[in-house]
């Protein structure tokens, strides 16, 4: 498998770092399907600034990559901030942010974008735009804080590694990007208190079947789950799911098939949450959910749970240039095969606001009235002039001429007052 590489666009340019790896010794040839050789190193044609360059290449120790202008990332890691491809003005929300490599790759597509003028206009009037990542882990998000220092992201606060309290605030250069890294669950977060956020990546934990190394015997997607051919080795937060490596041909224990298949339900259902409260922030546009699984239980069948659950969203064809798409039905979705994509297992899928019914109107304080609320309001305005001119009717009866008789409205008969009994108040203890 290549070795492929992503420009760092918050400090860099593609150009300037193609130059220094000329300079150190590498050379740029035509981009093809298959992986280069030696020290030669290609433009990836799907993603842009990743550069794949040859298997077991070492850049480790790499100027570029000490930097940060050069990030060592897998092509298919680079799908969910590229294919979300948010406006250079929205905020943005990493929900499962840690290590920090979508987080930058992130901010570095709106970095850049702002950079080249993309919007065409005089952008000092408008609010820099804001991108929050959260990871509940502590020590997990202080590498966050770490790695996004070290790739271009300047913190606000001096000492203490940039943190105050819970929260690490910067900023890229110019202020063109802030950015607030949240110790804590994404789970936690009020979607009330986040109006402007527009775009959300989600990509949570997960079984880890697409990665090459973590399986010993990759699934087909027209191949059962857990076929008698193969073994099931999956990981979860690192550890292993239970599932042992076995010999191909040879049937894994029932028991262990059913602990995999226990704990990929499990996390499916986490995944299922995860989506749907990202689905519920008022004025979130586009959603990328994303996973490095094979199996439909955490791809195709948590899409099919969060779009019955959230009808307000619809599928946004993803990266519609690539080729292996979803399973029948959800051919919206970007699937990776590690063997013969050449890159990590993946799975990506996008929702996109379609409309914002009642129920989501009234569950948050928009300002904008929607169509439908229009009617309701003009019903309402209606059903209040009404009762006005019932109670200009009642008036106008009390106020008519004395001698125990009023003068009916409208030429009708007159009828004679009753006196009004008092009224008792009793009076409570208390």
């Amino acid at each position: 498998m290549p070795r492929y590489c992503r420009v760092n666009l918050i400090i860099t340019t593609v150009e300037a770092v193609v130059k220094k790896l000329e300079d150190s010794g590498f050379e740029e040839v035509e981009a093809s399907e298959s992986a280069p050789e030696g020290k030669s190193f290609f433009r990836d044609r799907q993603v842009p600034g990743v550069l794949v360059f040859a298997p077991r290449t070492d850049l480790h120790d790499h100027l570029l990559v000490v930097s940060g202008a050069l990030v060592l990332q897998d092509k298919s890691s680079c799908f969910p901030a590229h294919a979300l491809s948010p406006s250079p003005t929205w905020d943005c929300i990493d929900a499962c942010a840690a290590p920090g490599n979508k987080t930058s790759h992130l901010i570095a597509i709106i970095h850049s974008r702002l950079a080249n003028n993309e919007l065409a206009q005089d952008c000092s009037s408008i609010p820099a735009p804001t991108v929050t990542a959260f990871e509940r882990d502590a020590g997990r998000a202080k590498l966050l804080g770490r790695r996004l220092e070290k790739m271009g992201v300047c913190p606000n606060v001096k000492g203490a590694g940039g943190w105050k309290g819970k929260e690490w605030r910067g900023a890229t250069d110019g202020g063109r990007v802030l950015v607030c890294v949240r110790k804590g669950s994404f789970l936690d977060a009020k979607p009330q208190d986040y109006p402007n956020v527009r775009a959300i990546v989600v990509d949570p934990t997960c079984s880890g079947s697409g990665m090459v190394g973590r399986v010993d015997h990759l699934l087909r997607e027209t191949e059962p789950l857990f076929p008698a051919s193969s073994t099931s080795s999956t990981t979860y937060n690192g550890k292993n799911m239970g599932g042992k490596k076995r010999k191909r041909g040879v049937n894994p224990t029932s028991e262990s098939s059913k602990e995999v298949v226990s704990k990929v339900e499990s996390i499916a259902a986490f995944q299922k949450k995860i989506v749907s409260h990202a689905l519920s922030f008022p004025s979130v546009q586009i959603v990328a959910y994303s996973t490095c699984s094979i199996h439909n239980e955490e791809n195709e069948e948590v899409v099919r749970f969060a779009l019955k659950d959230n009808p307000d969203f619809r599928l946004k064809r993803a990266l519609p240039a690539w080729k292996r798409r979803g399973a029948e039905g959800m051919e919206s979705c970007v699937r990776v095969d590690p063997i013969q994509d050449l890159t990590t297992g993946f799975f990506v899928a996008l929702f996109e606001r379609h409309r914002t019914s009642r129920t989501a109107v009234n569950k948050t304080s928009v300002t904008k009235t929607s169509q439908p609320l229009n009617h309701v309001v003009s019903r309402r305005n209606q059903i209040s002039s009404s009762m006005s001119a019932k109670r200009e009717v009642g008036d106008a009866k009390k106020l008519g001429a004395g001698g125990g008789t009023v003068c009916a409205p409208s030429g009708g008969r007159g009828r004679k007052r009753r006196k009004k009994r008092p009224v008792r108040v009793k009076l409570m203890k208390f």
